[in-house]
């Protein structure tokens, strides 16, 4: 299962940008974390794609990347993010 939640959150946000006016205005949705980009950075892409504010996500997403050390994946920051957020 590993990456596959985040991919398919990744590719309908990419899908849904491309319906909005203006096709999107330029937002690149990766298919998959990239590299460079990183899990954070793919974690606050998706969370603002689902509604969050960065101001809100990014301390959440620190914090469960801190937690989870190196063997943090997208997946489950991003499941474990959306639990924390939901609160």
């Amino acid at each position: 299962m590993g990456g596959r939640l985040a991919e398919r959150i990744l590719t309908e946000l990419r899908d849904r940008a491309g319906k909005m006016p203006g096709g999107g205005g330029g937002i690149v949705v990766p298919a998959s974390a990239t590299p460079g980009g990183g899990i954070e950075a793919d974690a606050l892409l998706a969370l603002a794609g689902l509604g969050f504010r960065r101001s809100e996500a990014a301390p959440v997403i620190r914090r469960l990347l801190d937690e989870q050390g190196p063997d943090a994946s997208l997946d489950s920051v991003l499941r474990d993010s959306l639990k924390a957020l939901a609160r």
